[in-house]
C-alpha cells in the first residue's frame, strides 16, 4: 500500500480523519490524494478551506472509483458516520465497499493514530481461513506489528449459559513465528467473541475479507460484516478475498 485515497461526500471532513489519515499515509511513507466528489445540483461549499486535491462533480460513487483508477490507488480511506443511515443500503459508504476494487479502511470519530502495533484479522469473513491476505502481510511487515488471526467458533452446548468466552488454541505461524498468531476462540456471537479478544489484546487495526464478486443475491459482505462495520470502535479494513 502506496497510494492512499481520503473521500468523503462532505466537503469539509472531520478534522480528525484528516490528522488520522495523514499520520497513516506519514506510517507507510504513501502518497495521499484527498476528493470530494459531489452531486451535480448539490451546492459547493465555496467557504470551506479543507485540503482537497480533486473536486470532482458527478455521481459520487463514479468520480472516486474514476480517481482511484486514473492515480492507481491501493487503499481509499472514508470516515465512519455517526448517524443511523451513515451506512444504510443507499449510503456511499455503503456503496464504496461493495464496488471499490481496491482495499477500503473505515476510520471510526474522534480515534488518533498512535502507530498500528497489533492488527487483528477476523476469519469468519473468509473462505480462506489460516491464510493472511498479502496485503496485510506486507503492511504488518512494513510496520514490524503483530498479526492476530481470530477465528470465532460458535458451538452453543459446550460454551457456558453465561456466554463467557474460551481461548481454545493458539499457534504460530511457521514462516513468521515472531509476528503472526493464530487464534480459536469459543464464543456465542461473533461479534461479540471479536470485541471481547480486542479488549483482551488492544487492537489498532481490524481486518475483514468481502467477496472479490458479488451478486443481489450475494453481497460482498454478510449482514454480520456490515453490522461489524457500523459499530466499529477501531480502524477497520476491508480487503477483497483471494
Amino acid at each position: 500500500m502506496k497510494k492512499l485515497l481520503l473521500a468523503t461526500k462532505n466537503f469539509d471532513p472531520a478534522e480528525e480523519l484528516h490528522t488520522y489519515t495523514q499520520a497513516f499515509t506519514r506510517e507507510i511513507s504513501g502518497q495521499l490524494y484527498r476528493i470530494h466528489a459531489y452531486k451535480k445540483d448539490a451546492p459547493l461549499n465555496t467557504g470551506a478551506k479543507p485540503k482537497i486535491d480533486k473536486i470532482r462533480k458527478g455521481k459520487p460513487l463514479q468520480e472516486i472509483a474514476n480517481v482511484a483508477r486514473e492515480e492507481s490507488v491501493d487503499l481509499i480511506v472514508m470516515g465512519r458516520g455517526t448517524g443511523p443511515r451513515w451506512f444504510s443500503r443507499n449510503s456511499l459508504a455503503n456503496k464504496v465497499l461493495n464496488k471499490s476494487l481496491c482495499p477500503v479502511m473505515v476510520v471510526p470519530p474522534e480515534v488518533e493514530f498512535s502507530g498500528i502495533k497489533h492488527i487483528v484479522y477476523a476469519t469468519n469473513f473468509s473462505d480462506r481461513i489460516g491464510r493472511i491476505p498479502p496485503q496485510v502481510e506486507g503492511l504488518a511487515q512494513r510496520l514490524n506489528a503483530r498479526i492476530s488471526s481470530v477465528f470465532i467458533r460458535q458451538q452453543g452446548k459446550d460454551i457456558p449459559s453465561s456466554g463467557a468466552p474460551v481461548l481454545e488454541e493458539s499457534r504460530r505461524s511457521e514462516l513468521n513465528p515472531g509476528n503472526i498468531f493464530f487464534y480459536t476462540l469459543r464464543h456465542k456471537h461473533v461479534q461479540q467473541g471479536l470485541e471481547w479478544f480486542m479488549e483482551q489484546y488492544p487492537t489498532d487495526l481490524l481486518v475483514i475479507a468481502s467477496l472479490r464478486k458479488a451478486s443481489v443475491k450475494q453481497p460482498r459482505m454478510t449482514g454480520l460484516a456490515q453490522r461489524i462495520v457500523r459499530e466499529t470502535k477501531v480502524p477497520l479494513l476491508a480487503v477483497l478475498e483471494g
